[in-house]
């Protein structure tokens, strides 16, 4: 990767953010027995070694070539602590590739508008006026009040019907003694009797 030539390596300050640009989006694995690195050449001339995981990190983005990104390196500075790696594609490359692969929307808007009215336009010449076919079918001829009458009569014969059918079958359920049930039942009040009824 290096050509035979000593590059610079970037070196990292804890918590402090780097932006960096990939000139070729392809690490190269390098092993020396005591820890992996994946090596990448940056556009500004210098070499990124880092641990496979971040590698992995950096690669999740989808990087293209000379993209910026950043990488920041999150340590409180203790022995012993654990280093976090944290890696985002830069604010201005988001912008780009939003813009790059976002339609344009106006465009995109006069095009369906444009297929649309193709696709609705009359077959006859433009100057003849065409006139919708009133087909009206025989149950919506009659007006809207007959109709639900006759609909309110039927729900209420098939409701009065289905009532009859049940209370001749309902004799074996009358309410047990003891739950005020039977002192109703005494006196004459049934649940419906305080009801007022229409005249």
């Amino acid at each position: 990767m290096n050509n035979g030539q000593e590059r610079d390596r970037v070196r990292f300050a804890p918590n402090i953010q780097q932006q960096l640009a990939l000139a070729d989006t392809d690490g190269l694995l390098i092993s020396n027995g005591y820890a992996d690195k994946v090596v990448y050449l940056l556009t500004d001339g210098r070499e990124l070694a880092v641990q496979p995981q971040v590698a992995a990190s950096i690669n999740m983005l989808g990087l293209d070539v000379g993209e910026p990104f950043v990488l920041v390196k999150r340590w409180d500075g203790r022995r012993g602590h654990t280093i976090r790696w944290d890696v985002w594609r830069a604010v201005e490359a988001e912008r780009v590739r939003a813009k790059n692969e976002a339609p344009d929307l106006e465009t995109q808007l006069a095009a369906s508008i444009e297929e649309a009215n193709r696709r609705n336009a009359p077959a006859s010449p433009p100057d003849q006026k065409v006139r919708p076919i009133n087909v009206v079918p025989d149950q919506l001829k009659l007006p809207f009040a007959e109709s639900l009458l006759a609909q309110s009569k039927l729900l209420t014969d098939t409701y009065a019907s289905v009532l009859r059918g049940s209370s001749s079958r309902a004799v074996g359920f009358l309410p047990r003694p003891g739950n005020g049930a039977a002192e109703r039942r005494n006196s004459g009040d049934t649940p419906g009797s305080k009801l007022k009824k229409r005249p």
